[in-house]
């Protein structure tokens, strides 16, 4: 995906996230404005799901006490998703049926959801890639 710099151009004037791109732009900073872009903000909430994870991270995230306290049809079940080598999480029926294995409040099924998606820049969330000085500039003449 490209830069649209019409986009970028209206999201520094507009600055919709109130992310206080005006002191960089009165002071002609591209280099500041790139940085804050492609910073993840710690009070957004731009995420995407992840589609996959390895097995080892997944297993890293559940607790033995918590796995323990399946049932012999979940403990089959998740041993057979984590044989794979990779949790697939892109399709609906794993991500629900893991989500749901651990119950409300336990640290696995907390874990799961953490790991199930990652928060991500204001760039990356519009343009799906970093910004540098040179697109601020560009996006100047567009």
């Amino acid at each position: 995906m490209s830069i649209d710099y019409s986009a970028l151009k209206s999201e520094i004037q507009n600055d919709p996230g109130a992310f206080g791109y005006s002191a960089f732009v009165s002071t002609g900073n591209d280099a500041g404005l790139a940085n804050l872009l492609n910073t993840i903000q710690g009070s957004a909430t731009y995420k995407v799901n992840t589609p996959v994870i390895s097995a080892p991270v997944f297993i890293n995230a559940v607790v033995r006490s918590e796995y323990d306290a399946l049932s012999a049809a979940d403990k089959a079940w998740l041993t057979w998703i984590v044989q794979a080598g990779n949790v697939i999480l892109s399709g609906g029926e794993v991500r629900t049926t893991l989500a749901s294995l651990f119950g409300g409040g336990t640290t696995s099924r907390t874990n799961f959801l953490a790991l199930a998606s990652k928060q991500i820049s204001r760039a990356e969330y519009l343009f799906n890639q970093s910004v540098s000085s040179d697109d601020i500039a560009k996006s100047r003449l567009a």
